[in-house]
């Protein structure tokens, strides 16, 4: 199952997202029970999975905002193993980073949810991401 959005993932919130008409059916429940793994790739040269567990009610706002804090995690952790990397000079990309999830040319600020894929067979759960 592919749901498109398009939210600003550092700011993403309940409440804007369900006044967000283009994009409806995104408190829709999604009938989804177990532990499902969610893949990060984006914008990392090392994949980053955690494991989630989801209830039937669970609808795509709800993928989001663990996703969200994935992504806090994901840049927190990063932070802390070689510290803030800095922009690269003259530009508004961040500088790629040598921590455990090597990321490089965005900050999370700059990230969009644009898709969210549900492997419902493997219980996995990727993301579109955009900048």
């Amino acid at each position: 199952m592919d749901i498109k959005c398009n939210f600003h993932a550092k700011t993403f919130n309940r409440e804007d997202a369900l006044q967000d008409y283009e994009y409806k059916m995104i408190d829709d429940h999604l009938s989804l029970e177990g532990e499902y793994t969610f893949v990060y790739t984006y914008p990392l040269r090392q994949k980053a999975c955690f494991q989630h567990p989801l209830v039937g009610a669970a609808s795509a706002i709800d993928i989001l905002l663990i996703a969200q804090k994935d992504y806090e995690y994901i840049y927190a952790a990063e932070e802390k193993a070689v510290g803030d990397p800095g922009h690269i000079p003259g530009m508004l990309n961040r500088q790629a980073s040598e921590g455990p999830y090597g990321i490089w040319g965005h900050d999370f600020s700059d990230l969009y949810f644009e898709s969210i894929e549900i492997d419902s067979v493997n219980k996995v759960i990727k993301f579109g991401m955009g900048s």
